[in-house]
């Protein structure tokens, strides 16, 4: 059997199945501490507005939650636990697009509480082991005791998105209806949460920023279920004559020439490139050869495992240190776990490897990718379906494995091979959606 933390260094891998970018870092902003330490008047009030949203509905749902903004442009929130504390994430880009309308952010900051609240996160299939992928792997650090002096804060981009697309379209509209009732405790206006998918639908069928529909899908239903709820429910009504109210942004800060360290306030930190002596080899594997030891293993059936190990002078047992020493790293270190998703890709094999080097040289550079697809779009749109029904199931990992291998060989491949592929996709898809074609990203959307 093929060692636990084997397993996970291959999974980290995969897991940027709905990662359209490179792994890469993200700025996470603490607002009570960026409105304590914020000098300029609007920049505070910003943050003390959104803080006030929190807190109202923190108290109507009775729950104790950390709220945190990353410094990201994708449409996106998402809630997750780290070390027992439970945090709910808003993406810069979510705020800028909803800032005209506070009652919608409050909408989504109550379906993220609900998601809390319903236990989604636990009774999710795969959160225990893409919670313990966050600070291993696939996005860098995470230290949930942020320090007094530092507000900012790096998490995985890979990861995050993996835990948000986890949550059945069931716990979804079980939190739209839990995040309606609390925004209506709160006392703010219910129809927010109507008009939130109404520009969830907009914005998905406009927008290249595609992750809150990755994992938040909107529908004409969902907000049809809301506006019927909200007509049966007298204090409802009642709050839905209340005016629009915005949320004023704060002033933007001019960009430095110079990639940032930890600003002099504190309210955060930048994704640097690996430490030098991050980059060392460990028992002989520099990161180079590392990725390709975990990607010759991904591939072999596990009659072979021995032998890999052997092609690279280990053993099963001698390998548990040699994982060890690098996730300890990438945890550490956020610049290696950032560099770790193309060196990974880099050292592709099998028929897809090419691909796989295609998509390294995506995600480092931007670079189109372009050619051959590894397997036709409708094949890879069906595996992607089988393989979102699959973990949505539940059920023994063993037997989802094996159930998924099966549908992988029906067209040929290895769920190694699909892996690989699915990242050539949706570079491709990122590529057509910034040319104005969303229809390919939509369909991925849709399989899921």
């Amino acid at each position: 059997m093929l060692i636990s933390l084997v397993r996970l260094v291959i999974a980290v891998s995969f897991l940027s199945t709905w990662g359209l970018q490179s792994v890469q870092a993200q700025d996470l902003i603490d607002p009570v501490k960026a409105a304590q330490s914020a000098d300029d008047p609007k920049t505070k009030a910003f943050y003390q507005d959104l803080l006030d949203v929190h807190q109202k509905l923190a108290k109507a749902s009775g729950l104790k939650l950390r709220l945190l903004i990353a410094e990201d442009d994708e449409v996106n929130a998402f809630a997750t636990e780290q070390e027992g504390e439970r945090w709910v994430v808003l993406n810069w880009g979510l705020i800028e697009a909803l800032h005209d309308d506070r009652d919608a952010i409050a909408a989504v900051l109550a379906h993220e509480y609900a998601h809390h609240g319903k236990d989604h996160i636990k009774r999710s299939q795969s959160s225990n082991s893409v919670l313990g992928l966050l600070g291993a792997i696939a996005g860098v650090a995470i230290n949930a005791k942020l320090g007094t002096s530092e507000l900012g804060h790096t998490i995985g981009r890979t990861g995050a998105k993996v835990l948000s697309s986890s949550f059945s379209r069931d716990q979804e509209r079980e939190a739209d209806m839990q995040g309606l009732q609390w925004m209506i405790s709160a006392g703010y206006n219910p129809l927010a949460a109507v008009r939130l998918q109404k520009k969830l639908l907009e914005l998905a069928g406009s927008d290249d920023q595609f992750s809150l529909f990755r994992s938040h899908p909107p529908s004409k239903d969902r907000a049809a279920e809301l506006g019927a709820v909200i007509e049966k429910d007298p204090a409802a009504k009642l709050l839905s004559t209340q005016p629009l109210v915005a949320l004023n942004l704060p002033p933007e800060e001019e960009d430095d020439d110079e990639p940032a360290m930890v600003a002099s306030s504190g309210t955060k930190t930048a994704l640097a490139a690996p430490l030098a002596a991050s980059l060392a080899p460990i028992q002989g594997f520099g990161l180079a050869r590392y990725a390709s030891f975990v990607n010759t293993i991904a591939a072999a059936p596990e009659s072979e495992y021995d032998k890999v190990h052997a092609q690279f002078g280990l053993t099963q047992e001698s390998a548990k240190p040699l994982h060890e020493a690098w996730t300890a790293r990438m945890q550490q270190d956020p610049g290696l776990a950032s560099a770790y998703g193309p060196a990974f890709f880099e050292a592709s094999v099998g028929p897809f490897a090419q691909h796989g080097r295609d998509v390294a040289a995506y995600q480092r550079t931007g670079a189109p990718v372009a050619g051959d697809s590894p397997l036709p779009q409708a094949d890879w749109l069906a595996l992607l379906a089988v393989q979102s029904s699959l973990n949505k199931k539940g059920g023994d990992p063993k037997e989802t494995a094996a159930a998924f291998a099966q549908a992988t060989q029906a067209k040929g491949i290895s769920p190694y091979d699909f892996q690989i592929a699915t990242q050539w996709w949706l570079a491709v898809a990122r590529q057509k959606a910034a040319q104005g074609d969303s229809s390919l990203m939509l369909k991925a959307v849709e399989a899921m």
